[in-house]
């Protein structure tokens, strides 16, 4: 976590110095843009390697897909209500060629190479090597600084979050909340009961640590239902980031992306919310990283 904050803090110093260049704007926008297209294809090839995580996609895979489905759309639900709370960020944003109405195609391109990543992989066609996580890493690096060059482009939007202080703190609360409803609804009509589903929605999109926690505490089972549920809230929100700035809002777009939104989501929400948001989502997700640790033993340890 410490890594990937000081990559985007190292951004911004190059960019307030390269804040009048047109060029380092567009050659900031179409690098972002291409790291984000060679995770999401590395996302793919890991996810085709992996037999017994492709295999277990078929058993219990549906449902970890809706019950993620069901805590992101909760959280972003819950979100779209603070928006009247942020009347400067929204005022503040510039349209033009990146804004949400006109980036739809977007999410056809990012889907293009997540597909792309897994048909290469199942083909047999990359190394293990091109899979690994140390090169998904460098390009989420490499994403981090050229998100906080664009931040460095308007140092204003380090102001917002004092700005609004306590109105901030918001969108963490909604995100909780949105998510545990949208756990607790999904247990209506998922077999499992509400304690669990609410424990595999504590992950917040923090696959890695809430896979193997939940696994620890519960068993592989719903460790794997966790693992699946939370890579596909972080999918999701890569995916359907265009859509969901466009029809909810784009503090909707931070509070799906939970935790993923202050490193793997963050260049896509910056791209097509504007750089204000940044602030916003790294804020939102230091917040949310920090508390799924706690949220997790909570539901399965005391609740219900």
């Amino acid at each position: 976590m410490f890594i990937e904050l000081a990559c985007l803090a190292a951004g911004v110093a190059p960019g307030h110095m390269l804040r009048q260049s047109k060029t380092a704007h567009k050659v900031v926008r179409r690098g972002t843009m291409l790291t984000i297209y060679s995770l999401l294809f590395i996302l793919g090839a890991r996810l085709g390697g992996d037999e017994q995580l492709f295999n277990a996609l078929s058993r219990i895979g549906l449902q970890g897909v809706l019950l993620g489905f069901a805590c992101t759309m909760g959280s972003a639900l819950a979100a779209r209500t603070a928006q009247k709370f942020f009347p400067e960020v929204v005022k503040a944003q510039r349209p033009g060629p990146d804004s949400p109405g006109k980036g739809m195609s977007g999410s056809l391109i990012i889907l293009c190479c997540f597909v792309a990543g897994i048909c290469t992989a199942l083909l047999g066609l990359l190394p293990d090597a091109a899979r690994s996580g140390d090169i998904s890493m460098y390009i989420l690096l490499a994403m981090l600084c050229f998100v906080g060059t664009g931040i460095g482009f308007d140092l204003g939007s380090l102001r917002i979050v004092r700005y609004f202080w306590p109105h901030a703190l918001l969108i963490p609360l909604l995100t909780i909340g949105g998510t545990a409803l949208g756990a607790c609804f999904s247990a209506l009509f998922l077999d499992l009961d509400a304690r669990s589903c609410l424990a595999v929605g504590s992950g917040f999109g923090y696959y890695s640590f809430a896979s193997v926690l939940t696994t620890e505490m519960a068993g592989a089972a719903l460790g794997s239902i966790s693992l699946i549920a939370n890579i596909f809230r972080e999918l999701f929100c890569l995916l359907a980031t265009p859509a969901i700035a466009r029809f909810l809002g784009p503090l909707s777009v931070v509070a799906a992306a939970a935790a993923p939104a202050m490193d793997t989501c963050l260049p896509v929400i910056t791209h097509f919310t504007g750089e204000r948001y940044a602030i916003i989502a790294v804020f939102n997700g230091l917040v949310i990283t920090i508390a799924t640790p706690f949220f997790i033993p909570l539901t399965l340890k005391f609740f219900i």
